[in-house]
């Protein structure tokens, strides 16, 4: 008995201590499996209607001809059945949609849950407390492209461009340990929220890169942690530091700065557009919770003496301008043909 006690130990251990690791964050694409239809229906009628379209994201509400002369506006609605992973359970789960045109609103299984002005600035929420963890989750979204005088921008007759609605850019569910870094939207603060990147000192010999990092704790308990920031450059990490360990009560957050320092970087102009990837980790007991990856150009840009300088060498812009529309997809551009243009 006591040697079967001693073999099963082990497993009761793992068990205790493995339960109580903490679960790291994730991030996926939530593009797949939408239903559409174009109605004015209120939600309460919404739900009872049977004809939807299968549809996929990004997507345009209408399919409008190469000349456009009567472009559609109204009201269009989306809805999405789905269920979260094991993985979620204890986690803070949200939804952000990067391009929701215009005007736009957000149910989760029946409960609302967000409104949002502007199609052009993601819409992001935290649906926890209206999340089903066990079964399904069911989301609809409601989205007005009529004129709107706090959106704008002008009323569509007197525009030189169309306003496609729809759900046209990525959509993501993010699961959040209660230890995370932020959304900086969705922690609405000046100057903060999420990755924070700033560039206090800039020459072609040295370069100064501050991070300020911005972590939540929506756990039940204090946590500890550290904030781990690197740079890489073609696979190579060029420069890394680990901040002092903080420590934050429930339902608090703090911001963590740290301070790289490249030598010889190679700066960021329209003449050589050069990027490194930032990459912000939070570290708990020696393993990482959260990665957040940063694209970034670094460089020294002001005014002086009436002139814009770049780097140090004056520099002068010629203006153009670009719609995002699209014949025959709207706004609905993949991502790769927004990167061809």
């Amino acid at each position: 008995m006591k040697n079967n006690l001693l073999l099963i130990l082990p497993f009761i251990a793992l068990i205790l201590f493995g339960a109580c690791e903490p679960k790291p964050s994730s991030k996926e694409l939530f593009n797949n499996d939408w239903q559409f239809t174009i109605s004015d229906a209120s939600f309460e009628e919404v739900q009872q209607l049977e004809q939807w379209e299968a549809v996929s994201l990004p997507h345009s509400a209408v399919i409008e001809p190469k000349i456009v002369n009567d472009q559609w506006q109204g009201i269009c609605w989306y809805r999405k059945s789905f269920q979260l992973p094991a993985t979620a359970k204890g986690q803070r789960v949200i939804l952000r949609f990067e391009g929701a045109m215009n005007v736009s609103e957000y149910w989760v299984n029946g409960q609302k849950v967000k409104e949002h002005l502007g199609g052009y600035l993601p819409a992001v929420f935290d649906f926890t407390e209206a999340a089903n963890f066990d079964g399904e989750n069911i989301i609809y979204v409601r989205l007005d492209n009529t004129d709107n005088p706090v959106t704008g921008p002008k009323p569509l007759k007197i525009l030189d461009f169309n306003m496609y609605g729809g759900l046209y850019r990525d959509a993501w569910l993010m699961i959040k340990n209660p230890l995370h870094i932020t959304d900086p939207l969705l922690a609405s603060k000046t100057a903060s929220g999420g990755v924070f990147v700033t560039y206090p000192e800039v020459s072609k010999e040295s370069a100064t890169v501050q991070v300020q990092t911005h972590v939540a704790n929506q756990g039940s308990k204090a946590k500890s942690f550290n904030v781990l920031n690197e740079i890489w450059k073609d696979d190579q990490l060029l420069s890394s530091q680990l901040s002092l360990k903080t420590s934050l009560d429930t339902d608090t957050d703090t911001e963590v700065i740290s301070r790289l320092t490249l030598e010889n970087p190679a700066l960021w102009s329209p003449d050589s557009p050069s990027l490194y990837q930032l990459k912000t980790k939070i570290v708990v007991n020696g393993k990482v919770l959260e990665e957040e990856n940063t694209t970034i150009g670094i460089k020294y840009l002001a005014f002086e003496n009436g002139k814009l300088v770049l780097n140090g060498d004056n520099l002068f812009l010629r203006g153009v301008n670009r719609h995002q529309e699209y014949p025959y997809v709207g706004y609905a551009l993949s991502n790769e043909a927004q990167y061809r243009d």
